[in-house]
């Protein structure tokens, strides 16, 4: 296995089909791969995410189509352009991306391949480049890494996970019902309002995770609960049956609600107690 860099490096003169199958990164260039492959090399091509030449991800120009059919389009031009024969079909798998590109072979051409090949990336804006041909044709192109860092929110700091629960419970509590009062569950708060009152390098952080703060609150959904786009904490209540899963974390709720936990030790699902401190309020 190794990573594909576009460049002279990267044809495939004794191949009868280049495959593109959720090429990503290199779904723009399966056309031109195959254009300087040989004059019979031909392609199979399975759009799925947008991106550019340049490794970018695609932007959208028609706001009357989506950003799918409109790539769609972008490829076919590309296709086009490389002077390819295309059809499209559609696969019957299980996935909402599944319009693929056949190419049935190419008009010939006298025209000189590589020197068009630049024509038809630098008419998309990516710079091409000049010097050194044996070397990368775009530089600073990059493919995503063999393993991919996970970004669900599932992999932050511990220390930052836990400094953003503070703060987010400490926001939806800075209307107190007090501790005589019922059990307070939080001040309902839009996720949006509950962004702008967290700090800017935290947002930062989230910002680079799929899904941003929400996919965090959803990872803490036995803290949290989601209601018509407003937050709260999700009060512990007693299961009717108890759960395979049962104690194997502390409560939260006992350790870092100013009220506790509103259930009794042997009806919570989570451990009262153990070596937690509370945290500072």
């Amino acid at each position: 296995e190794e990573t594909i860099v576009p460049s002279p490096s990267y044809v495939f003169p004794d191949a009868d089909w280049v495959i593109g199958n959720h090429s990503d990164e290199l779904t723009p260039w399966i056309p031109i791969i195959s254009l300087l492959s040989s004059a019979t090399t031909n392609f199979f091509l399975l759009p799925c995410c947008a991106y550019e030449f340049s490794g970018a991800k695609y932007k959208r120009a028609n706001a009357a189509k989506s950003q799918y059919a409109e790539y769609l389009d972008y490829v076919q031009d590309i296709c086009a352009e490389c002077g390819f024969e295309v059809f499209r079909d559609r696969l019957k798998i299980p996935s909402t991306k599944r319009i693929c590109f056949v190419s049935k072979g190419r008009t010939p051409s006298t025209k000189d391949l590589v020197g068009h090949v630049k024509e038809i990336i630098s008419r998309r804006g990516s710079s091409v480049q000049s010097e050194r041909p044996q070397k990368e044709w775009l530089t600073g192109f990059k493919t995503r890494d063999i393993v991919e860092r996970v970004k669900n929110c599932t992999q932050l700091e511990q220390s930052f996970v836990s400094r953003l629960l503070e703060k987010i419970s400490n926001l939806l509590l800075m209307k107190d019902t007090g501790f005589g009062s019922p059990w307070n569950s939080g001040n309902p708060t839009d996720i949006s309002a509950l962004a702008k009152l967290l700090d800017k390098e935290d947002l930062k952080q989230l910002k680079n995770e799929c899904g941003g703060l929400q996919t965090f609150l959803r990872n803490h959904r036995f803290i949290f609960q989601i209601t018509e786009g407003k937050v709260t904490f999700r009060k512990p209540e007693v299961r009717e049956e108890r759960p395979k899963v049962w104690k194997t974390r502390p409560c939260w709720f006992y350790t870092n609600h100013p009220q506790s936990c509103p259930l009794e030790d042997q009806m919570c699902s989570y451990i009262h107690g153990g070596t937690e401190e509370r945290l500072p309020r």
